[in-house]
C-alpha cells in the first residue's frame, strides 16, 4: 500500500481516527505545558515516561536520558541522537526523536512504529539517516493533507506543531489499524 492509500484511509476514517487520538492529545498537551514551566519535573518525568511507554531502559538510563533532556534543549537532532545512543548504548531513534520533539516543538517528526510503517519504511535500521529521510517523506509527500485533517478534528489545537499533527494523525491510523484487524479477527 502506498503513502497516497494510506493518507486516503485516513481521509475516509478521520472521524474514528479521531477517538485513538484524544486520549494521546491531552496528556501532550501536559507533558509539553510542565516542560514549559519546568517546575515539578517529577510530574513530568512520570507522564513522560508514560506517554511515550519508554521501556526496556534501566532506570539509570532513562534517568540519564530525561536529565539531558532536561538540560539541553539546544543541541541540533544529529547531536541529541548520539547523545541518547551513547546513553543507552543501543539505537534508541524514537526516543532520542520524542525528547527532540519536546524540547524543539516546531522542528521535531518523532519517528516510531507507526511512522515507519506509514511511510512504507518497516524494517528499515532505525538511524539518523532514517529521520532524515522520513523528513524528506513528510516534505514530499503532501504530508500537509495530515495536518489540515487534525486541523478539522481537533480545531481549538492549532497551536501545536505542524509535524506534530502530522504524527498524531499517524499515530491514530496505526492505532486504527490494529483497532480494525482486531475486531475481524473476532
Amino acid at each position: 500500500m502506498c503513502i497516497e492509500q494510506r493518507i486516503q484511509e485516513i481521509a475516509q476514517n478521520q472521524n474514528t481516527i479521531f477517538y485513538f487520538i484524544e486520549p494521546g492529545l491531552s496528556s501532550y498537551k501536559n507533558i509539553m505545558q510542565l516542560y514549559s514551566q519546568r517546575n515539578n519535573d517529577d510530574l513530568l518525568r512520570y507522564l513522560f515516561y508514560d506517554f511515550y511507554s519508554i521501556q526496556g531502559l534501566s532506570h539509570e538510563k532513562r534517568e540519564k536520558c530525561f536529565k539531558y533532556f532536561l538540560n539541553n534543549t539546544g543541541e541540533s537532532k544529529e547531536d541529541f541522537y548520539n547523545v541518547i545512543r551513547k546513553i543507552t548504548g543501543r539505537n534508541e531513534l524514537s526516543l532520542a526523536t520524542k525528547l527532540f520533539h519536546t524540547a524543539n516543538p516546531k522542528d521535531g517528526i518523532i519517528i516510531d512504529s507507526h511512522v515507519c510503517n506509514f511511510c512504507g519504511r518497516k524494517g528499515e535500521k532505525h538511524d539518523f539517516q532514517l529521520w532524515s529521510n522520513i523528513q524528506n517523506d513528510f516534505i514530499q509527500n503532501g504530508f500537509n493533507r495530515l495536518e489540515n485533517f487534525f486541523n478539522n478534528l481537533f480545531p481549538d489545537d492549532r497551536g501545536i506543531s505542524p509535524c506534530k499533527k502530522i504524527d498524531f494523525m499517524i499515530w491514530g491510523w496505526g492505532k486504527w489499524k490494529k483497532w480494525k484487524k482486531m475486531s475481524i479477527e473476532t
